[in-house]
C-alpha cells in the first residue's frame, strides 16, 4: 500500500495524513480507499458520521400558571412542575435536576411538587447522546401558604349595652393586605345573602338586626379569616311629648294661732 485517501461528502479525494476533524453539524459521509504503489485503488468504502455539537433544549412547565407579583413567582404547594428536553440530533440521554440545592439526580419524569413554604429553586439540565450538556436553568418559586388579612370598619357605630347601633346613611369599609402574592379580591355579604365582590363602601338601610361579613383572597387562592359585625339599624327618631303644667299660685297657708296662757291668778293672804 502506498497511501490512503478520503473525501468528505462530494468533495475531492485527499491523502490521509492525520485525524479528520468535522466541523459542520449534521450527517456527513466519509468515503475512503487505499492505493498501492502500482496505482491500484481499493473499492470505495463509506462511513457515515452524525456531527452533533448542539446541546438539548430544556423546558419546565407548571401544572397551572404561576402568579407573578413584583417580579417574583408565586404558587401554592399543590402546583406541580414537569421538565422536558428536546434534541434534534443524537437525542436526549437524560435530564438532571436539583431541588433547593440538593445533589443533582436523574429526573424520573414524574411531576415535581414543592411543599416547603417560602422560596424554592428547581435547577435542571439535559445531556444528549453525543455528550453535549445544556447550561443549567433555574426556576425560583415562592410557595405562598400565608392567609391574607382583612379588616372591617363601620361609620358612626354606637355601642349601647353590648349592642351596636348604626343610623341611616351608614357605611362599612373593608381593607385587605397580603405580604406575598398580593390581594386578588375582597368579598362581603349581608345577613344570609351570597358573597359579593367588594369595591365601594357598603350601606345597610333596612331597619332592624343585621350582620355584615368580610373576607379576602390572595392571588394564589389563600383565604383570610372572616370578619363579622352584628349591628342594629335604627332609623326611628326619638319621640318627645309636651305636657300642660298648671301655673295657678297655690293658696297661702293659714296664719298660726297665738298660744293661750293656762296659769291661774295668785291669791294674797
Amino acid at each position: 500500500m502506498d497511501y490512503i485517501e478520503y473525501k468528505i461528502g462530494s468533495g475531492d479525494y485527499t491523502k490521509y495524513v492525520s485525524s479528520i476533524t468535522l466541523v459542520r453539524e449534521g450527517l456527513t459521509k466519509i468515503t475512503y480507499r487505499a492505493v498501492d504503489k502500482a496505482g491500484n485503488k481499493e473499492p470505495e468504502k463509506h462511513f457515515n458520521v452524525l456531527v452533533d455539537n448542539t446541546p438539548p433544549s430544556t423546558k419546565i412547565t407548571p401544572s397551572a400558571a404561576l402568579v407573578v407579583h413584583e417580579n417574583t413567582n408565586y404558587a401554592t404547594k399543590n402546583l406541580t412542575y414537569s421538565i422536558t428536553a428536546q434534541d434534534n440530533m443524537a437525542g436526549v440521554q437524560d435530564i438532571k435536576i436539583s431541588i433547593n440545592g440538593s445533589e443533582l439526580k436523574v429526573y424520573d419524569g414524574k411531576p415535581i411538587q414543592l411543599e416547603k413554604a417560602g422560596v424554592n429553586t428547581i435547577k435542571f439540565s439535559a445531556t444528549d447522546k453525543s455528550g453535549n450538556t445544556s447550561t443549567d436553568s433555574v426556576l425560583a418559586v415562592t410557595v405562598d401558604q400565608e392567609k391574607p388579612l382583612v379588616e372591617l370598619f363601620g361609620s358612626a357605630l354606637v355601642t349601647v349595652k353590648d349592642r351596636i347601633f348604626v343610623k341611616s346613611g351608614n357605611a362599612f369599609t373593608i381593607k385587605a393586605s397580603d405580604t406575598l402574592s398580593g390581594i386578588k379580591q375582597i368579598f362581603y355579604k349581608i345577613d344570609s345573602g351570597e358573597w359579593k365582590s367588594y369595591a365601594d363602601p357598603v350601606s345597610v338601610e333596612a331597619q332592624g338586626n343585621h350582620t355584615i361579613e368580610a373576607k379576602s383572597v390572595d392571588s394564589v387562592g389563600n383565604e383570610s379569616e372572616v370578619k363579622k359585625i352584628a349591628f342594629i339599624v335604627d332609623t326611628t327618631p326619638p319621640e318627645t311629648k309636651i305636657q300642660k303644667v298648671d301655673n295657678k299660685p297655690s293658696s297661702p297657708a293659714p296664719a298660726a294661732k297665738p298660744a293661750s296662757s293656762s296659769a291661774s291668778p295668785s291669791t294674797e293672804n
